[in-house]
């Protein structure tokens, strides 16, 4: 058993070309972390995030997990590990809406 387990839904919008905002929250409801990733700057910003994750290191990680998700997500893949920090991101999407 990890020593760490997150899960939940990860809801994303794409309101431009190149632009992509997301929200991840989890089985409850409750809000986690508020996120954008602009790929012709190849940038991730976090908007908000939960006390218990607001640490300059967990934020760090997660910024650089996420432009690699964002990047593997485009590129097709479902799943991204990190192998410095060992955590694994595994993603199922649902059915796009227009």
């Amino acid at each position: 058993m990890p020593k760490a387990y997150l899960s939940g839904l990860m809801i994303m919008h794409k309101p431009s070309e190149g632009h992509v905002d997301a929200s991840v929250i989890n089985e409850f409801g409750i809000s986690l972390m508020d996120i954008s990733y602009d790929e012709k700057k190849d940038k991730v910003k976090i908007h908000s995030i939960t006390d218990k994750m607001n640490k300059w290191y967990i934020k760090r990680s997660l910024s650089g997990d996420f432009k690699n998700i964002f990047k593997a997500m485009h590129q097709g893949s479902q799943e991204y590990l990190n192998t410095k920090r060992k955590i694994k991101y595994s993603f199922q999407p649902a059915n796009e809406t227009e």
